[in-house]
């Protein structure tokens, strides 16, 4: 997603190609209509990486993620490959950022060129607000429907699945026959159950839920 800072909107193509591309996604920006010859991916990629350092060769991303430095190596490469364009990744998890782009919205102080984030559901709102950029990478119609704006102002990166986790010795049954609605059932009242994403403390004896 990129979010609306006209300024800067060749850098913010840029690190989310080179973002995308080192996941595994070819994320380039899509031949100007003007182009009747095919383009290479690259020659698209080099062209935004000139945009970006006329515009100033700084760009700043909001990762999604657990910890700091987690994406560092998505750092590395960007450096690596475009060693003219300073990138500042920040890693924070993905509600703490849509708080911090609410905030940097609603008072004018937008911080953010582009962000990778996992809460899906901000992007719909802020393409209503008209806070996002339009932007199809090349190979953009391959993505899934459910994975991208019908309009281009967002296209997913990549699924995560996330499966439970749990004591198999609390379980009054075959644990392959173990599904989450059976956490509903009466066997498991006064258990401790948590979701994910989630935020715990340490506790002696448990841990205590904050927020999800």
């Amino acid at each position: 997603m990129k979010i609306s800072k006209k300024q800067s909107l060749g850098a913010a193509a840029v690190v989310v190609a080179l973002t995308l591309g080192a996941v595994s996604t070819t994320a380039m920006a899509n031949a100007p209509a003007h182009h009747h010859a095919p383009v290479s991916e690259q020659d698209q990629l080099h062209a935004l990486y000139r945009q970006a350092k006329a515009q100033g060769g700084k760009v700043t991303v909001y990762m999604g993620g657990d910890a700091p430095g987690q994406w560092d190596n998505l750092a590395t490469a960007f450096q690596q490959q475009f060693p003219d364009v300073k990138l500042n990744l920040v890693t924070d998890l993905s509600k703490y950022h849509d708080a911090r782009i609410d905030n940097q919205l609603a008072t004018g102080s937008l911080v953010a060129d582009a962000a990778i984030l996992q809460t899906a559901q901000d992007f719909d709102r802020w393409k209503k607000q008209g806070d996002l950029l339009r932007y199809k990478p090349v190979g953009w119609d391959k993505v899934f429907a459910n994975a991208k704006d019908k309009d281009g102002y967002y296209t997913g990166v990549f699924y995560g699945a996330f499966s439970y986790v749990v004591n198999s010795k609390q379980l009054p049954a075959n644990p392959g026959d173990f599904k989450g609605t059976d956490l509903l059932k009466p066997a498991y009242k006064n258990k401790l159950v948590l979701t994910y994403p989630i935020d715990a403390l340490p506790l002696k004896g448990g841990f205590l839920r904050l927020a999800p």
